[in-house]
C-alpha cells in the first residue's frame, strides 16, 4: 500500500532559515514556505518520487535560482533541510552534502575545484592504470577460476575521471562527436566484415 504525502505545510529547519537569510536577504520565511509548498504540490501532481534518501528537490524561486531540499515529516507535511542557489560554486558543496539531485557534471566540477586540475589529471592516469591492471588480472584469473577481478569497479572509476577530463580540457562536445563518429566507423567495419564472411 502506498501513501501519498500531501503538501499541507512546509517547515524550514534552522539551517534552511539561515541559508534563506544569506541567499535571499529580503525574502520572508512565510513567503519561502508558501512557494516551496506550491512547488512540492505541483511536483506531486506530476508524480514526483523521492530520491533514495527520501528527499525531494524543488526550485521555488526561478528569478533568484533558489532550490530547497525537502523531506517528508512524520507529523505530516514537508521539512526543508537546506536552501541553495543555482550556479553558486559555494552552494555546490551544500547540494552534494544534502544529497540533493546533482548531475554528474556538477559533482565532477566540484571534484576539480576541490582537488585541482593537475591532481585530477594525475588521478586519471592512476585510474587508467588501475583498469589496465584489473584487465590483466582478470585475464589471468579467468584462465584459472573464471572470475573477473575488479574490472567493473575500475571501469566506473575511469568513466568518472573521463567526465572530469572533458571539463578540464573543455572538449565535451568534441569528444561526444568523435565518439559518435568512431561508433559509426566501428558499425561499418562490422557490417563490411560480416558481408565478406558470407
Amino acid at each position: 500500500m502506498t501513501h501519498k504525502l500531501y503538501c499541507n505545510k512546509v517547515l524550514l529547519s534552522d539551517h534552511a532559515r539561515g541559508r534563506l537569510r544569506i541567499r535571499a536577504p529580503g525574502m520572508k520565511v512565510k513567503t519561502a514556505q508558501n512557494a516551496i509548498q506550491r512547488k512540492i504540490a505541483a511536483e506531486q501532481r506530476k508524480g514526483v518520487r523521492t530520491d533514495w534518501d527520501g528527499a525531494v528537490q524543488v526550485r521555488f524561486d526561478s528569478r533568484l535560482g533558489l532550490w530547497a531540499v525537502c523531506y517528508a515529516l512524520l507529523e505530516g507535511g514537508w521539512g526543508a533541510a537546506t536552501i541553495f542557489r543555482e550556479g553558486w560554486e559555494d552552494d555546490l558543496e551544500e547540494c552534494i552534502k544534502y544529497q540533493a539531485t546533482c548531475d554528474d557534471q556538477l559533482i565532477c566540477e566540484m571534484a576539480i575545484k576541490r582537488w585541482g586540475l593537475e591532481e585530477q589529471v594525475i588521478q586519471a592516469l592512476e585510474n587508467l592504470t588501475g583498469l589496465q591492471q584489473a584487465l590483466f588480472k582478470a585475464r589471468r584469473m579467468q584462465e584459472i577460476t573464471g572470475q573477473k577481478s575488479g574490472v567493473p569497479e575500475e571501469i566506473a572509476s575511469v568513466r568518472i575521471i573521463l567526465k572530469q577530463l572533458e571539463i578540464i580540457y573543455g572538449c565535451k562536445e568534441e569528444a561526444e562527436q568523435l565518439y559518435i563518429d568512431k561508433i559509426e566507423k566501428l558499425r561499418k567495419k562490422i557490417v563490411k566484415e560480416g558481408a565478406e564472411a558470407e
